[in-house]
Parts: structure tokens; sequence; C-alpha cells
């Protein structure tokens, strides 16, 4: 299990104002005189600061258009791909039904997520936005290629430092580890489902591109359980103390001198 502060940031150019790699960066260039104002400034803000804005102002009216009651059903099918605004993506989608159940959300209340793949922009956005209001347990699953992860970090490359320390205060993450009771190689967190205390939808849903716009995919919003939340907190604790039991063991084979990597 990791944490959101693993997902680090490429080096920072202070004179494009990016995230760059290093090696691309022009030692000829010259430096603007107020970049390292304008980095100070950025540096400052905090999610506090964002409040309960979207990166993409664009995607203001996600949660539009669409009602969420017990039983109700979303779908998507095959189509262009989006541009950069809420308008083009039809009123039965599931991501309009998540937005909108993520935000009539209890006030204060726990917002559950299990996840196979977070590598949509769209939806990084919105877990962050109402992250503000609500805070939001996730777990998601670590997939060997880290497409989840490379999202994560193109996602704060674009938008700064400001994102991932909003990501890094909104959401707690729990990459999902094969250490628990049972797990194979095989063993993946293939579930997608959101869970908040009035609704628990489920479905084929992933929060990601193709999901979006270029596969079918059926969500179904149920009224939550007691059975729903306690299911997911009991994985919670074992990924929990998955974690730690793995941290203990590299810290006592350290002590032990059994690291490959201490000084003989």
């Amino acid at each position: 299990a990791s944490s959101a502060s693993d997902v680090e940031l490429s080096p920072y150019s202070e004179k494009s104002g990016e995230y760059v790699n290093e090696d691309e960066a022009d030692p000829g260039e010259t430096m603007v005189d107020d970049s390292e104002i304008a980095r100070a400034y950025y540096d400052s803000l905090t999610p506090d600061d964002l409040g309960s804005g979207w990166f993409n102002r664009n995607l203001e009216t996600l949660a539009t258009m669409v009602t969420v009651t017990n039983g109700a059903r979303f779908r998507t099918s095959p189509r262009v791909y989006d541009n950069k605004t809420a308008a083009s993506i039809p009123s039965d989608h599931p991501l309009r039904a998540i937005a909108k159940v993520l935000e009539d959300a209890p006030a204060g209340t726990v917002i559950r997520i299990y996840m196979f793949m977070l590598t949509d922009p769209f939806a990084i956005d919105m877990l962050i936005h109402y992250g503000g209001e609500n805070p939001i347990q996730l777990i998601l699953h670590y997939d060997e290629e880290q497409r989840n992860k490379k999202a994560l970090r193109h996602f704060f490359k674009e938008y700064g430092a400001m994102a991932k320390r909003a990501f890094d205060q909104r959401i707690q993450l729990q990459w999902v580890v094969k250490d628990t009771a049972n797990c194979s190689r095989y063993t993946q967190m293939h579930a997608k489902t959101i869970i908040t205390d009035t609704f628990c939808l489920i479905g084929s849903y992933n929060l990601s591109c193709p999901a979006r716009c270029a596969s079918w995919e059926h969500l179904v919003a149920l009224t939550t359980t007691d059975a729903d939340k306690s299911e997911f907190d009991t994985l919670w604790g074992l990924l929990e103390k998955a974690k730690k039991d793995k941290s203990n063991k590299r810290k006592a084979s350290v002590a032990l001198g059994t690291n490959p990597y201490a000084k003989r």
C-alpha cells in the first residue's frame, strides 16, 4: 500500500513555469524577472484558497441535468471524445450520476470509493472538487503499468503543485496490495463502486477516458446500507494493517542487518 504523497511531480522549471524534464531546460534562456515572485505565490496557495472550485471551470455543470433515485440506471456507449466542457456529456451518463451523488452527499460524511482505474482528468478534477466538502477514502488498483500513477502525475503537471496538495489533503488513498489473506498474482481491485451515506453506485463504469467515451458502460444507483459501508471499512483496515506490517518488516530487516543494500 502507498499514499498519495508517493505520486511525485517532475522537476519544476521556473523559466517556463511548467513541470518539465530537466534535460529539456534551456540553460541559455534569460530568466523572467518576476518568476521567483510568481513561483512563491503559487507555492503559497493552499486547497483552502481553491475552495470548492474546479481546476477546469467548464466542468461546473457536471452534476446538472441528472436525477438520481433508488434503482436509477445510467449508461454510455462509444461516441466522439468530449472536449473540455461538461456540456457534451449526455444527461444519463454515469459520470453525471457520480457527480450528482457526490454533490448531494450529506455534509461532513465520508465518501467511500473502490476503483480499478482513475485516469480521466474529468474524474480526478471531480474528486478533488467534492473532496473539499466531504472527505474521500479511495481504494485504488495498483496496476503494474502504473497507469493510475502516471495519470495523477500528468494532472499535477498540468495544474501545478496546488492540485497535488489539494489531492493529498482531500483524498485518502490506499493502493491495493496483495499482502492480505488469499490473494494471488491475479488479484485486482476490479470493483467500481461509489458509496455515500445516501446512494451506492455500482456498475462497470471506470473513472477512465475510455469508459467516458469509448466503451459501453452501465451504472445503477441503490440505497446505501450499513453493510456497504462496513465492508469497505473492513477492507480499508486490512490494507492499513498490510501497509504497517510491510513497513515494520522492512524496519526489522534493517535492524537485524538483513538489508541487502546495507553496508557490510
